[in-house]
């Protein structure tokens, strides 16, 4: 039965793999790892002041891998991208953390994260899709 299952996840393989993302007002960097200050699940929409991080922990494939992030309305109309610089894992299994900030007057009804990889210059593929509410308050 084992067997099974393994051959079955092999199908499902890809080169990149979102392991976690958040948001956060701030972050500091500790001993080679992203601290955040405040971790949130919602801003205000229609403030141009508002301003945040996202960050995105990776575990990827040998090779060189371009993560972008396309940042969407509630209509899935883009407003804003966030291209990462790229990154070369050593080998199978690699993690590392992105961290891109966006901000500004943000549409109302949430915005919506789309998280892409290409690996060793091939298709951009979508790894993950997320939502962050904004609301007026």
């Amino acid at each position: 039965m084992l067997s099974t299952s393994v051959a079955l996840a092999g199908k499902y393989r890809q080169p990149a793999y979102l392991t976690n993302l958040y948001f956060a007002n701030k972050l500091q960097q500790e001993g080679g790892f992203v601290q955040p200050d405040k971790v949130f699940n919602k801003l205000k929409a229609s403030d141009k002041d508002v301003g945040a991080y996202v960050v995105l922990n990776l575990v990827v494939d040998k090779g060189e891998h371009q993560v972008e992030v396309d940042i969407l309305d509630k209509n899935g109309t883009l407003f804003d991208k966030l291209k990462f610089e790229p990154v070369l894992a050593n080998q199978d299994d690699w993690t590392y953390t992105a961290t891109g900030q966006f901000g500004g007057e943000l549409p109302e009804g949430g915005i919506f994260f789309k998280v892409y990889d290409s690996h060793e210059g091939g298709v951009k593929e979508v790894i993950g899709t997320f939502r962050l509410m904004t609301a007026q308050w």
